[in-house]
């Protein structure tokens, strides 16, 4: 990852004509089952499996999403790391549609002291049982 003052996480409003996709990816939003903000990346993550979710498309903020198997249905825990903190400027419908999301962490690598919208962040998450954040 290349070292910025600021990573700044894109925008990513679904889409109002259907299902849309997480972050630029072909994963659709239903599939995810968990989220993690962290600072690093495990050593088995190929960086062909990561892509760019940076505003600035600088690869300051990178995502990676792993394969797991429910009841026989395909899902992924989606994984977001930076090696700054990942500051939020626009939160609106962020996590809107996540509909089988259980767990999201943002453990300490969020800024959001300047996020100007968060309605309907969480619409949709019906299955969101826990939520981490520490300041």
């Amino acid at each position: 990852m290349v070292h910025t003052k600021e990573a700044v996480l894109m925008l990513d409003t679904p889409s109002e004509s259907g299902e849309s996709c997480v972050l630029g990816s072909t994963i659709l939003r239903s599939q995810i089952v968990r989220v993690q903000f962290c600072s690093k990346m495990p050593l088995e993550v190929c960086q062909e499996e990561m892509w760019d979710v940076s505003a600035a498309h600088d690869r300051s903020i990178l995502a990676w999403a792993k394969k797991v198997f429910i009841s026989s249905k395909l899902l992924y825990e989606l994984y977001i790391a930076s090696d700054t903190k990942i500051k939020l400027q626009n939160a609106r419908g962020l996590f809107w549609g996540y509909e089988n999301l259980c767990e999201i962490n943002l453990d300490k690598w969020i800024d959001s002291s300047s996020v100007s919208d968060m309605s309907y962040m969480f619409c949709g998450c019906h299955s969101l049982k826990n939520w981490m954040y520490q300041d």
